[in-house]
């Protein structure tokens, strides 16, 4: 079969109709892993990695989903902040809790608790780190190199030791004359 340009627009969705694919989340534990993968088989998958893998696995979510490659990689750029090799990734409490809202609708994957297109596609968190004892939230701005945006840091909230920052391209206002 020959790959055009469209192939890769859609995101790699080349599957026959009767397939299903899904977005899985795997997570070793006690070794603070998440795996986030594309299949058509999720709990077959899980027994393959586990029989190579010399930590427990457990499948936490399984997400039929449409335009599969381009949802996990959304989600591989989403989380890149803890990305540590291949489809592995460290996990945080706040993925965690991200993968627990999520639920599949149409082929697409939503957080319920939030706008899933606002979160996901006009935020990128980017780094959590551990909170000082006398940390204050705090907001910075900064307009971008063509001076149409502002670039907004935002302490959002703490789990446990952790603080989450995101990083949002807000439309900079315009100054009236």
């Amino acid at each position: 079969m020959e790959l055009t340009l469209s192939h890769w627009e859609s995101g790699g969705q080349i599957m026959s109709e009767k397939e299903k694919m899904y977005l899985y989340v795997m997570h070793a534990e006690k070794e603070a892993l998440i795996k986030i993968g594309i299949t058509n088989d999720p709990h077959k998958r899980l027994l393959t990695i586990q029989s190579a893998c010399p930590y427990h696995l457990k499948l936490l979510h399984e997400f039929e989903i449409n335009k599969y490659k381009a949802i996990e990689n959304r989600f591989h750029l989403h989380f890149r902040h803890t990305h540590m090799r291949g489809e592995w990734f460290r996990a945080t409490p706040y993925m965690l809790e991200h993968f627990n809202n999520c639920v599949a609708k149409d082929g697409e994957i939503f957080d319920e608790s939030r706008s899933f297109d606002d979160w996901l596609f006009n935020c990128d968190i980017h780094k959590e780190i551990t909170k000082p004892d006398n940390m204050i939230m705090h907001t910075a701005r900064a307009y971008s190199e063509e001076g149409n945006y502002n670039a907004v840091e935002y302490i959002i909230g703490e789990l446990e030791d952790t603080i989450r920052i995101i990083h949002c391209m807000v439309p900079k206002a315009r100054r009236r004359k």
